[in-house]
């Protein structure tokens, strides 16, 4: 860890987050005017900047030639003159760039042809800024692709600024070839930076193959290179760049199909790392520096998942922790008609294929990822998605992302270019491509020009908006209204044009002429700092700076190369809200020096020239709350989650129903004073029991009666006294989707302590039960001095949303014979068609002392049933339940507020999912056979626009329900229908649910009469809670809580639920909670969470927590106090 990043953390406050206020970011986002304008555009009557990117098609030229042919263009800014306003540079791809010189007040002069920038043709894609000879001038390096066979048609381009002439006119030499950069690829983009800190600057290059491929063709194309295609580092040795790609650990195959590059510092170690967006089937990269000349590719390490069709990035601290953030775009759109126009519905098997690949698990959506630290050995950061609770998933085909301050508040905004002149995904497109396809191989001839304009007449547009987002803290992004015309937009670019103190932006369109977004925001305080620095990198390209002020502090990075092929060498802009003051400024130069200036006056243009003033002494790393230690505790279980589809019969699925073991539970069972546990195996794999030894590690102890059934899944266990002989037995939950309802794969078993932890298995003392289980509590509600049960049903097996039953097993066992008996349809008939139960446990909610059962849902609310008059009676409207509707994964009965009241916390599905829900929006299921072919068939249906539709696409849901793909012959019909429209009288008569909240939080028992629900902070809604601990914290007098979860099941059209390594929330009274970094409490758990306990090491009773998860290792984590 470097010595800055340590110093930084120390300086930041713990985030501050409250769930007192019941919805602090919904009112937070109504509060702003999404209609108030930051930006107005204008003309190139206004401008001058009427340039153009034509694209025209012909017979040879056109996307079905080359696929990258509608990509657009770059632009560059900087002070190409050093007359203090940054002039504009064009990419055109089939035309002549230009450069427009700043004339001031937002006029802007085509000088191109008098300043030999207009380049020498090709088809040049995107444009870096560089002073490439450290003389203090601007210098343009061009990049170049295309499908020629000309060499000199693909060399990129080198522009060197030779200084103005005596009309204030900057002249330009082309001089590539003398650096070693008149490279011959088919390049997207280039960025320069020090990799090896040897104080001068390399490069960074990526390419793109000009040949598609199918997804058989993978594996042999990764082993496949070409000088022109994949990712490549040019070393530069005496101002000539070397290519030593081979021996530095780039990846730079033939399935590479680059279109970005973002350089930035993202473990804090003080050297530049590395992230590449790639096309198609080739994953990201993220290239951790070694700081010996070699690089370390960590995806798979760093990301959870990444997006498949990468554009362009960007990388910025949007959250102000110190930490860089990722910004990627997709294709995915926000409107359900272009949802089910232009996306595919995803092949199951593919999607795996890819990931077991080891090229990750990809998603068609934008990500933003939100770095948590370098919290891995290896000093990998770790990052979570978190583009769906931001609001930035969708932004149709998008190119560049920039992150910046547009209303200089002190948050990164976001603004994202959109469109494209031709939309290939369009499926109505498809299907026509491939029946003239096949209709030309029956010909065996064509008019080559009739059918190539025959099929870009076919070929629509997908002319959009661009997105502006307003940062607003606490992950959440506004979207912004404002007039702009649809456009096919690629490379953006800001500065500030005008001098007036904010960033404007200028964008590269196709077809159309450039725009000029003006910032007409209200006035903020702000700063612009240029950096001057030695000899050999005299822009200091690499520094970091960091503004603080109040207690605030922003933190950038000097790179140039930013968004979609496009260059930004501007001052670094920094918004300062209504500070009139910085307290101080620290620069982080390239070579690892500092200095820092202070009390600097704001709304000013400040030059730090390199003067490094400051040491900063060597600091202790901060100790960690939790500390894994599972081998050296002796504990060795990996849980091995069987291979089954469940998608297989029920294509609609939202999610896997197999995939929720193991199963966990801790008790002291051979009475020695040691706490010990079971976890429980998958269908196939035994559950272990595990005793505690003297010296407070765990061995574990072979029972043959676990071996005997381990075909069952093992998705709940509780230690519990069933025979009243003073030991805990064992009681095991059955459940999985893999089998048809009655199977006895989903019978529970009870075990039998002999006292010494010696179980064997006594199932035929229960009844038969033949649904998919999933909870299971112990409470004598009869008061008859003996523990009876609640088992609590997850699913009718293989049909998902009908109501199973759940199960009330009356204990009857006499001294020789150990019987539970179902008692469920004479005291809690509810409970014979009830829903899908996730979680249930007995407490005493109104403090009668007599328990309450409370029962939580997937699909329903949190239930509460009393115990009275011999029977049990749904009370869960009189404490105002009924209506949360959400996912409900977990519930958790604690005093959270002290006030001698029992709440309840409760884990949800959480805000950073595809799938929303509000009251005014809510998400929905119907279940019925709407095919008449007597299986039930899974509908889930959105809101948008005060219309429902269905969630799926035409292609998933006609291979569930054939008649669909008949009753709607196109994608665009089908994209038109709303749910009424498409299943008509199906719906009236279905088992209809909808949810309503998927929110995470607590619910606030009021007077022992009613509960009131709060959220939790946002930085907890960023996935699924399956799990909640309570932690009584000594030092405070305060319940403190762990939060795991995640949810890995999900359908494969879905991102899965994973940005979550578990929250440690310090309790600070009145419902309110500072959120503990991951980087700060060391709880760094990753995976899908299903179940936690607490445990004791030792007779001192140490705690330490216990993580059972999915398909992956258990965790032992100690907790240091």
């Amino acid at each position: 860890m470097s010595k800055f990043y340590v110093v930084f953390v120390v300086g930041m406050a713990l985030l501050m987050n409250s769930c007192g206020d019941n919805s602090s970011s919904e009112e937070l986002l109504k509060s702003i005017d999404i209609n108030k304008p930051i930006y107005r555009i204008l003309t190139y009557e206004d401008t001058g900047l009427n340039f153009m990117n034509k694209i025209q098609e012909t017979t040879t030229m056109n996307g079905f030639y080359y696929e990258y042919y509608y990509n657009g263009g770059g632009v560059a800014v900087a002070d190409f003159n050093n007359d203090g306003l940054e002039d504009v540079y064009f990419i055109s791809n089939l035309r002549t760039n230009k450069l427009y010189l700043n004339q001031g007040k937002l006029k802007f002069k085509n000088v191109s042809v008098q300043s030999n920038t207009q380049g020498r043709g090709g088809f040049p894609t995107g444009v870096s800024v560089i002073d490439i000879n450290n003389d203090g001038l601007k210098d343009i390096y061009i990049l170049k692709s295309g499908r020629f066979e000309d060499d000199e048609l693909l060399k990129n381009e080198l522009l060197i600024n030779q200084g103005v002439n005596s009309n204030g006119l900057p002249m330009f030499k082309e001089d590539a070839a003398s650096y070693g950069l008149d490279l011959p690829h088919y390049s997207t983009q280039a960025s320069f930076f020090d990799y090896d800190k040897d104080g001068d600057l390399d490069m960074f290059l990526v390419n793109h193959n000009i040949e598609t491929y199918d997804l058989e063709n993978i594996e042999e194309i990764q082993k496949e290179s070409s000088d022109r295609i994949g990712e490549k580092l040019f070393r530069n040795d005496n101002g000539f760049f070397i290519d030593v790609t081979a021996n530095t650990g780039i990846v730079s195959n033939n399935l590479g199909f680059g279109l970005a590059v973002a350089i930035g510092d993202v473990n804090n170690d003080e050297w530049p790392d590395v992230y590449t967006s790639n096309d198609y089937y080739e994953k990201d990269h993220l290239y951790l520096n070694n700081k010996n000349g070699t690089f370390s590719e960590v995806s798979l390490k760093a990301f959870n998942h990444i997006s498949t069709f990468s554009m362009g990035s960007d990388m910025a601290d949007i959250n102000n922790d110190g930490l860089l953030d990722i910004m990627t775009l997709d294709m995915m759109a926000e409107d359900n008609y272009t949802q089910k126009t232009s996306m595919s519905g995803m092949n199951v098997a593919n999607f795996y294929k890819v990931e077991d690949l080891g090229l990750h698990s990809q998603y068609m959506y934008n990500a933003l990822q939100l770095n948590n630290g370098a919290l891995l050995e290896e000093s990998i950061p770790i990052f979570s998605d978190v583009a769906q609770i931001a609001g930035v998933s969708s932004t149709d085909w998008s190119w560049a992302p920039l992150l910046f301050d547009m209303d200089n508040d002190g948050n990164r905004d976001l603004f994202i270019t959109n469109g494209i002149k031709r939309d290939f995904r369009n499926n109505d497109f498809v299907n026509y491509f491939e029946e003239k396809y096949q209709e030309g191989k029956r010909k065996k001839k064509i008019d080559l020009v009739e059918h190539i304009d025959d099929l870009l007449d076919r070929l629509p547009e997908r002319a959009k908006q661009n997105y502006l987002y307003r940062n607003l803290g606490n992950l959440n992004f506004q979207k912004l209204n404002m007039e702009q015309p649809e456009t096919f937009a690629s490379g953006a670019a800001y500065a500030d044009f005008d001098n007036d103190g904010d960033l404007d932006v200028v964008v590269n369109n196709t077809d159309d002429f450039a725009h000029l977004y003006e910032n007409i925001a209200d006035s903020n305080n702000y700063i612009d700092i240029s950096l001057k620095g030695y000899p050999k990198n005299l822009d200091a390209l690499g520094a970091r700076v960091n503004i603080y002020t109040k207690g605030h502090v922003s933190m950038a990075e000097n790179f140039f190369t930013r968004g979609f092929q496009s260059s930004m060498a501007g001052p670094m802009h920094f918004g300062l809200k209504d500070n009139a003051m910085i307290d101080s400024i620290v620069v982080l130069w390239p070579n690892g020096k500092y200095q820092v200036l202070n009390e600097i006056v704001s709304n000013q243009k400040l030059e730090i020239v390199y003067d490094p003033n400051k040491e900063y002494p060597s600091q202790n790393d901060l100790n960690p709350i939790f500390k894994e230690n599972t081998l050296g505790r002796g504990v060795d279980f990996t849980h091995a989650e069987n291979d089954y589809n469940d998608f297989e019969l029920e294509t609609l699925l939202p999610h896997k129903m197999s995939q929720f073991g193991p199963a966990l539970s801790v008790a002291d069972v051979n009475g020695d004073g040691l706490e010990d546990f079971y976890i429980g195996g998958a269908k196939g794999q035994k559950g272990v029991l595990y005793l505690q030894n003297e010296n407070s590690s765990f061995h574990p102890l072979k029972i043959s009666d676990f071996e005997k059934d381990k075909n069952h899944e093992d998705t709940s266990a509780l230690f519990f006294d069933a025979d009243g002989d003073g030991d805990k037995d064992l009681y095991v939950v059955s459940g999985g989707n893999e089998e048809e309802a009655d199977s006895d794969y989903y019978q529970d078993r009870l075990y039998l302590n002999g006292g010494k932890g010696d179980f064997h298995n006594v199932s035929s003392a229960l009844p038969t039960l033949t649904a998919s289980g999933m909870s299971v509590d112990a409470h004598d509600y009869d008061q008859d001095g003996d523990l009876d049960l609640f088992v609590g049903s997850r699913l009718l097996p293989k049909k998902y949303g009908l109501p199973a039953k759940s199960y009330l097993l009356e204990n009857k066992s006499e001294s020789e014979e150990i019987r539970f008996e179902d008692v469920t349809s004479e005291l809690i008939p509810e409970m014979l068609k009830f829903g899908m139960v996730t979680d249930a446990i007995w407490i005493d909610i109104d403090g009668d002392t007599i328990k309450e059962l409370l029962i939580s849902e997937e699909w329903g609310g949190i239930s509460i049933f009393k115990y009275e008059d011999g029977r049990f009676s749904n009370k869960s409207e009189l404490w105002g339940l009924k209506n949360q509707i959400g996912w409900w994964n977990t519930i958790v009965p604690s005093d959270i507020d002290d006030d001698g009241d029992i709440d309840i916390l409760a884990g949800n599905l959480g805000l950073n999912y595809k799938y929303k829900a509000s009251h005014d929006a809510p998400f929905h299921l119907y279940v019925n056979d709407f095919d008449k072919n007597s299986t039930s068939d899974i509908v889930l249906g959105f809101q948008q626009s005060d219309k429902q539709y269905p969630l799926r696409g035409r292609e998933c849901t006609s291979n569930q329900m054939p008649f669909v793909k008949k009753k709607f012959e196109t994608y665009d019909a089908f994209a038109k229908a709303s749910l009424q429209e498409v299943y008509g009288d199906g719906l009236t008569n279905s088992i209809h649910r909808k949810a309503t909240n998927f929110a995470s939080g607590i619910f606030e028992n009021v007077d022992n009469k009613r509960f009131e629900f709060r959220h939790l902070p946002n930085e907890i809604q960023i996935s699924s809670i399956n799990r909640i601990l309570p932690h009584y914290n000594d030092d405070s007098n305060r319940t403190d809580l762990v939060l795991l979860g995640n949810l890995y099941a999900s359908e494969v059209e879905t991102p899965r639920n994973d940005a979550s390594f578990g929250h440690y929330l310090r309790n600070i009274g009145a419902f309110d909670f500072e959120v503990v970094p991951s980087k700060s409490s060391g709880l760094v758990v990753r995976g899908d969470v299903r179940g936690a306990s607490f445990i004791s090491l030792g007779h001192k009773g140490d705690e330490a927590i216990l993580v059972a998860r999915n398909d992956d290792r258990l965790l032992l984590l100690e907790i240091n106090e």
